[in-house]
């Protein structure tokens, strides 16, 4: 009896081929294949000419747009095999944001708040915490605080001025800035240079500043 060919598992295989040698996060790998799952569920690829490895990597390239380290086709094509090259994958990567219908500020992958789930999920972040996280974002989203940000330091940033606010004032976050740093793929610096803006942002507004009327002195 023959084994039934899986194209999840085929394109995961190829995934970790790729990005072995690249030293990737597994939250970025994981990514890559929510949106894979995406394009095999929503359009015709890999099906349609284009290889597993040349969509899975053209995946791996569009998700890694939304983290601190931005590995581009040029970057990732010396670790793909001979069969495909840059602008395979260039070619991939416009396939794919032409047929999902999306554009990079919509894609999951850009998306803050879906940055605060993952770190939520992996860091055991309350429920009250991780509710407070997605309020300070749509707040910061509509100030225009975001702009030009990577969506991972956004959310990294707010899950970490979030935990100053259930503190006993000792001048430390509940959640560990290293561990949301990794979680997210951003560096500690990006954490240290983002949240003390926001939270200046928050202070002044109108539907957040009372929450910091404790913290702000001491922040």
């Amino acid at each position: 009896m023959s084994n039934t060919y899986n194209p999840v598992k085929a394109a995961r295989n190829t995934l970790q081929e790729v990005v072995e040698p690249l030293d990737v996060p597994e939250t970025l790998e994981a990514d890559t294949m929510d949106l894979f799952k995406r394009v095999r569920d929503e359009t015709d690829a890999p099906d349609n000419g284009k290889s597993i490895e040349q969509v899975v990597t053209a995946c791996f390239v569009l998700t890694a747009r939304g983290s601190s380290e931005l590995y581009t086709a040029e970057g990732v094509v010396p670790f793909t095999s001979d069969s495909i090259d840059t602008t395979d994958i260039h070619t991939a990567t416009r396939y794919i944001l032409t047929e999902l219908d999306i554009n990079d500020r919509s894609m999951f992958f850009q998306d803050p708040h879906k940055h605060v789930d993952r770190i939520s999920r992996e860091l055991d972040v309350t429920t009250a915490d991780t509710e407070q996280a997605h309020d300070f974002i749509s707040i910061l989203q509509t100030e225009g605080a975001t702009s030009g940000k990577k969506a991972g330091t956004v959310a990294a940033s707010v899950v970490y001025l979030v935990g100053y606010l259930h503190t006993e004032h000792d001048g430390a976050s509940r959640y560990v800035q290293k561990d949301i740093a990794e979680i997210a793929n951003v560096s500690e610096v990006s954490i240290r240079n983002t949240y003390t803006t926001f939270a200046q942002i928050l202070h002044s507004h109108s539907e957040a500043d009372v929450t910091f009327d404790d913290m702000w002195w001491w922040l």
